[in-house]
């Protein structure tokens, strides 16, 4: 019974937090300037990391997309290298942290 009460409250928590990230994400649309093509190449993670690197500016470390997305740094971090050997984004270095950047950002 309590795993069950322990269950339903984080399946409540989660749909708060889609109802958040889609109310965030429908206040204002979101232009990625890249083909289809590329777009259809990229992995779920890869697109959600563009799209919170969007939200967040176009320019940040792994560790600000994570908390826009709520999952591991180590995972977005893989995500943002894949897309800076794409070409996708550009990669540089502000002291200790590295920071990404949109190349194409309006």
């Amino acid at each position: 019974m309590v795993k069950q009460r322990i269950i339903l409250e984080r399946i409540e928590e989660l749909r708060r937090e889609v109802k958040a990230l889609q109310k965030l994400l429908l206040a204002k649309p979101i232009y990625l300037p890249f083909s289809p093509n590329l777009l259809l190449k990229l992995s779920i993670t890869q697109i959600h990391t563009l799209i919170a690197l969007k939200l967040v500016g176009g320019e940040a470390s792994a560790t600000d997309v994570a908390n826009v997305l709520g999952i591991s740094r180590a995972m977005v971090s893989a995500s943002l290298n894949s897309l800076n050997r794409l070409g996708v984004v550009d990669k540089f270095r502000e002291h200790r942290i590295v920071i990404f950047r949109l190349k194409i950002d309006e």
